[in-house]
């Protein structure tokens, strides 16, 4: 194990006292970054309200600190992709007296679309 000298030591004590420079400096990594969080983090407590849409973050660093955080949760379910109501409607109508080839070519025609913006198909 090496032993840090007295200026090395007041280096990176220097460096401990204005974090944000270090973590934005432009020759920083990413998995620099990813390590600097892993030596200055101890553990992170996370509390999930979901009927809320966020969450409860509670950090612990090295030294005992503890710093809490709300974050706002997208949604974990995004809406369903829906056919137009009027479009599943005229297909009802016309699945009476054509078939799936046919219904495809008439509402292509009309400039209808699937849920996904696509073209008709049998």
């Amino acid at each position: 194990m090496r032993v840090l000298s007295a200026q090395e030591r007041a280096q990176i004590l220097a460096l401990g006292s204005d974090v944000k420079r270090v973590w934005s400096a432009p020759s920083i990594t990413d998995r620099d970054r990813k390590e600097l969080l892993r030596t200055l983090v101890e553990e992170v407590i996370v509390d999930v309200k979901r009927q809320e849409d966020r969450a409860h973050l509670t950090l612990r660093w090295r030294g005992g600190l503890l710093t809490d955080i709300d974050v706002h949760l997208p949604r974990s379910h995004p809406a369903p992709i829906r056919t137009d109501e009027e479009v599943v409607e005229l297909v009802r109508r016309l699945a009476v007296h054509y078939p799936d080839a046919v219904i495809a070519g008439i509402l292509n025609r009309q400039g209808k679309t699937t849920a996904t913006g696509m073209r008709f198909r049998a």
